[in-house]
């Protein structure tokens, strides 16, 4: 978890990240258990229904990559009802920016609940999240470099 560096003021909000840290390639289901434990710790802070965003390279299902079909799918799964047991919102596939960024959103025309305001995001794989999450993230400050172990 982070605090939303684009946030300000009172509007601060916490970002739950699942990255591939522990799984570097989730299968759909790992995914979905995922999900499940990245809920119930929001539920844990308060949140009634987190939004969870399914992060991927682009917005649009396309066979060919991966994590467009697995986000599909997992949206499919929770409209018919199979995934009842995870209160939340889960869409994607979304690019990242679309998901922090109201702007981003509104540029592309995304019209979500969605939109610049995801609080959980699920990324595909470990290269994916290492790489997308070290900018927002921001660097150590220099007193917590230069501490000793």
């Amino acid at each position: 978890m982070y605090e939303d560096p684009l946030s300000k003021g009172e509007n601060k909000r916490l970002v739950g990240i699942m990255d591939g840290g522990i799984i570097p390639l989730p299968t759909l289901e790992q995914k979905i258990e995922m999900t499940r434990g990245a809920v119930q710790v929001f539920h844990k802070l308060g949140f009634e229904k987190p939004r969870v965003a399914y992060i991927s390279a682009i917005e649009t299902v396309s066979p060919r990559i991966q994590s467009t079909v697995d986000a599909a799918e997992i949206q499919r799964m929770k409209a018919e009802g199979e995934l009842d047991d995870i209160n939340a919102y889960l869409e994607g596939p979304y690019a990242i920016d679309n998901v922090i960024s109201e702007y981003a959103a509104k540029v592309k025309g995304i019209n979500s609940v969605m939109a610049g305001c995801a609080d959980i995001l699920i990324f595909p794989n470990i290269e994916s999240r290492s790489r997308k999450t070290r900018p927002l993230l921001g660097r150590c400050s220099d007193r917590s470099r230069n501490r000793r172990s």
